[in-house]
């Protein structure tokens, strides 16, 4: 089986008691040989259990496997250490690992795989270093954990445990760094907590097909690493990532049918890879990815609630694809305004297609201005409105601000603008500013400048919509970045109509 090592380190234990007025002492010394396993050992029976517990081992220099018959591992309580891996597979009767309490390292992974039998790994507990990957694969296992003084872990994969409910034993402070972590397909679990220690995950936390998920709270500290998550029909909530800075791989959150809000992060400035957000029906914003500065892959924002794109306001360059398609309620892409480069690292495109509400193209006139036959290609096809990539480029703020002028004399006509918010606007103090308005854009009177930023801000008090404090931009000072209509209030369908026929004549 292995061979028997008695190791010359000596553990010396003692205990003393004194009298000085009777002058006597107790002392109390034990001397203690550690043995070390030399080899692998496979157990298969319960025999050979009994048998390789009765030599007290306290390391295995090897891995230890046990499978077939074995029913209890309470002989292996002197094991401390094991130098390779530790294996527990294909066994129908072994339920705990009690026995393995005082077991504190494994040098390489610990596997439990094909365990039918296997309800608990709280013996495991103790654990402090796993060199390689912890892995659940096919256990009876009702919840993972607790893992409170783990302070290495290569990798932890947890993979089809048909009675699996929760994770949330991996809270330890001691645990900053690991590799990745893969929850698939474990059709019980309902919630996911912790791994609040970790500041570093090299590749990414992945989560894929667990079809009762709801509720996912990790990763409070985490500053380098990525987020998957892939058809999850019932997770509604993931917690915000507040301290992420940057991804060694992309984000991906995919077919999340019942998400309304998508985790926000803060502080992420740069993501090495792609960035896509696909079939989320009730999202309706990416607003917790105002930081983001730098995509390396391709973005794709693909059948969401969102209404624009505001949240990527910082995005300056994206090394692949832009691409947006099948988002029925988004209007306005004034969001990318700050986007300066397409295809930086592989050929680009920008392809914009099927959001029945867009006719507001404003946000890409930096840089299809750049190049307007060049790279990178535009594809914008099946929108409310479908300008090639030279009108975007020709897009002006002046244009923008003479159609609200027209609109909003039509809005006084009708009476929907009330000759008293006229008057108040007409003498509350904004003449100065309406003059450098109506000197920027000669087209529009003084008069009829102060009008359009009265009623503008009129309806963003009253309607309090981003859009009309946005179009405020029109009559700002000299330098201001454009502006594009899209929304104000309830007139928005017919704001989009009108600013459609403008754009065409």
């Amino acid at each position: 089986m292995s061979d028997i090592v008695e190791s010359p380190n000596i553990g010396l234990s003692a205990q003393a008691a004194s009298d000085k007025g009777r002058n006597w002492s107790i002392a109390h010394v034990q001397l203690t040989c550690r043995r070390e396993c030399v080899g692998d050992v496979r157990l298969e029976t319960q025999e050979q259990v009994d048998e390789f517990g009765a030599l007290r081992c306290t390391k295995i220099i090897g891995s230890l496997i046990v499978t077939g018959t074995v029913a209890s591992l309470e002989p292996l309580a002197a094991l401390h250490k094991i130098t390779g891996d530790l294996f527990v597979q294909e066994n129908d009767s072994l339920s705990t690992l009690h026995g393995l309490e005082c077991l504190r390292e494994v040098g390489g992974q610990v596997t439990l795989i094909d365990a039918s039998a296997l309800t608990t790994v709280a013996a495991l507990g103790n654990l402090q270093k796993i060199g390689g990957a912890l892995e659940f694969i096919r256990t009876a296992v009702q919840r993972i954990g607790p893992f409170c003084h783990l302070k290495t872990l290569g990798n932890l994969f947890v993979v089809e445990n048909a009675a699996l409910e929760r994770i949330d034993g991996f809270n330890s402070c001691h645990l900053r760094e690991t590799s990745f972590i893969n929850i698939v397909d474990n059709n019980r679990l309902q919630r996911v907590v912790g791994f609040n220690g970790l500041k570093t995950l090299e590749f990414s936390f992945f989560v894929a097909q667990n079809q009762q998920l709801q509720s996912i709270r990790v990763l409070q500290r985490l500053t380098f690493g990525a987020v998957i998550l892939n058809t999850l029909p019932a997770l509604t909530e993931f917690c915000d990532l507040p301290k992420v800075k940057e991804t060694g791989t992309g984000i991906a959150l995919t077919r999340l049918p019942l998400l309304r809000h998508l985790p926000a992060f803060p502080r992420l400035h740069t993501i090495n890879g792609s960035f896509q957000v696909l079939d989320l029906p009730l999202v309706t914003n990416v607003d917790g990815f105002s930081a983001l500065q730098i995509v390396t892959g391709t973005v794709v924002v693909f059948n969401t609630q969102s209404e624009n794109l505001d949240g990527f306001a910082q995005l300056e360059r994206i090394g692949g694809s832009l691409i947006i398609l099948q988002n029925d309620a988004l209007s306005s892409i004034q969001g990318l305004s700050s986007l300066l480069d397409v295809g930086m690292l592989i050929s680009g495109n920008v392809i914009l297609s099927n959001n029945i509400s867009l006719s507001d193209f404003c946000g890409l006139q930096p840089i299809a201005s750049q190049d307007p036959t060049g790279d990178p290609p535009f594809l914008v096809q099946n929108n409310a409105a479908n300008p090639d990539k030279q009108a975007i480029a020709a897009l002006q703020p002046c244009d923008v601000c003479n159609f609200v002028r027209l609109l909003l004399q039509r809005w006084v006509n009708d009476n929907v603008i009330s000759t008293v918010t006229q008057r108040y606007f007409l003498f509350g103090g904004l003449g100065e500013q309406s003059v450098q308005c109506a000197r920027r854009f000669n087209a529009i009177t003084a008069n009829q400048a102060l009008i359009l930023r009265g009623a503008l801000e009129w309806y963003a008090r009253q309607q309090e919509t981003k859009c009309a404090k946005d179009l405020l931009l029109c009559c700002a000072p000299e330098g201001a970045p454009p502006c594009c209509a899209s929304d104000i209030g309830l007139l928005r369908h017919e704001l989009i109509t009108q600013c459609t026929a403008f754009r065409q004549h």
